[in-house]
């Protein structure tokens, strides 16, 4: 299935709070270039990069055959995952740390109230 990406965008602005006038000046573009991208069923990458970068989707997804794209979803996702396992494994020794310091605070504390007790004898 070949992909027209123009009527993609068409829809993307016309389901958005965005005027056309608005989106034409966020892409540096007449409304008359907007309207004739309607009717593309390609455009070049770095306009697809901005059109993707305002409506915060990518379209280059449109592109890439599905499994294709699961699998680089896959990688992303078990790699994020690992980071985020490893970010746990910092924050818990963080916290050990903290309540070590918390600790030796408190045992501090208690020694300076008892010389102060004793001092003030």
């Amino acid at each position: 299935m070949a992909v027209h990406i123009g009527k993609i965008i068409q829809n993307l602005v016309d389901n958005s709070d965005f005027s056309t006038q608005k989106v034409a000046d966020y892409m540096s573009m007449t409304t008359s270039n907007l309207f004739n991208i309607y009717n593309r069923e390609a455009i070049d990458v770095f306009k697809l990069a901005k059109f993707s970068e305002l409506f915060n989707t990518d379209l280059f997804e449109y592109y890439l055959p599905k499994y294709k794209l699961e699998r680089i979803r896959g990688e992303e996702v078990a790699k994020l995952t690992e980071e985020l396992s490893q970010l746990k494994e910092k924050l818990a020794n963080f916290e050990v740390t903290v309540k070590r310091q918390d600790e030796t605070i408190e045992a501090q504390k208690l020694t300076i109230a008892l010389y102060k007790k004793k001092m003030l004898r």
